[in-house]
């Protein structure tokens, strides 16, 4: 497919998409286009996001400023349809920006690695103490890897999320965050100078708490 096609489908997903919604915030929109959908119709967002913004100045779309986010409606929809659709979404957005729902959704990213690794033949260092397949409202409690391995340290309070191997050793790095992350991002940044420090590869997970956006 030719990045001319691609900027077309971009197009025709954005228009189908938020016709079906009503309305939607730009994760939403990188969740069901970028993330989700069938596989030869995934946008990655750096398509997306110019197909969008051009879509809004040629009258396509409409971009709607509401509780301090951007939403994005066809331009023929009815207002008060827009209006409805963006105060319903909001209500759940809301329950998913709630800190503890945020945390609980990194532990649970951190829990599937865990367990994971535990499956695996390799060798892990960091974890959870008594955790169980039990439903529970607390906080499981983790262990941390070293910060100090094979005669290296990490500078500072860092620490990787756990560290595998056998006779070679990598750093895995869970992240609670939006869906895509590029080179520049300060994540990445990050997590590359740790993985550096101690001189060994890394590895990036990550956990949208976007894709429970509706």
């Amino acid at each position: 497919m030719t990045p001319r096609d691609r900027q077309e489908l971009a197009a025709h997903r954005l228009l189908t998409v938020i016709g079906r919604h009503g309305a939607a915030i730009a994760r939403t929109l990188e969740q069901k286009i970028s993330d989700a959908g069938p596989f030869n119709q995934r946008i990655d967002p750096h398509i997306l996001i110019p197909a969008r913004n051009l879509l809004v100045q040629q009258g396509a779309l409409r971009r709607i400023r509401e509780h301090g986010r951007d939403w994005y409606a066809l331009s023929d929809a009815p207002s008060k349809w827009i209006a409805e659709r963006i105060e319903s979404q909001f209500d759940v957005l809301r329950q998913t920006l709630d800190n503890a729902f945020v945390h609980r959704v990194g532990d649970a990213l951190e829990i599937a690695v865990y367990r994971a690794l535990k499956a695996s033949t390799l060798h892990s260092l960091g974890g959870f103490r008594g955790l169980t397949d039990e439903p529970t409202t607390r906080s499981p409690r983790k262990e941390e890897p070293p910060s100090i391995f094979a005669g290296r340290e990490l500078q500072g309070n860092k620490r990787f999320d756990f560290l595998v191997g056998q006779k070679a050793w990598a750093g895995i790095e869970c992240k609670n965050i939006r869906e895509w992350l590029y080179p520049d991002r300060e994540e990445i940044r990050h997590m590359l100078r740790k993985a550096v420090e101690m001189d060994i590869p890394a590895h990036l997970n990550r956990s949208p708490h976007s894709l429970c956006h509706p």
